[in-house]
């Protein structure tokens, strides 16, 4: 029922990396400019903190969205 009322678009890839022992701002201070050519061809970032570690999410959809996600990493 999902797929019928959700049609996939394309493959979608997600790739979390955790960074310790730094805050959120300046995990995001430190990789958004390095990669804001991708984010503007389709990477998704996204940031999560907690207690002492902070979550990257590396996200994509799209035929291209394998490559993009390797390259971010």
């Amino acid at each position: 029922m999902l797929r019928r009322v959700f049609p996939a678009v394309g493959p979608f890839v997600c790739r979390t990396l955790r960074a310790t022992g730094i805050g959120e701002s300046l995990v995001e201070e430190k990789i958004a400019e390095p990669l804001q050519t991708l984010v503007q061809t389709g990477l998704e970032l996204g940031y999560c903190a907690r207690p002492g570690q902070v979550d990257v999410r590396l996200a994509a959809r799209g035929a291209e969205a394998g490559k993009l996600v390797a390259e971010a990493k």
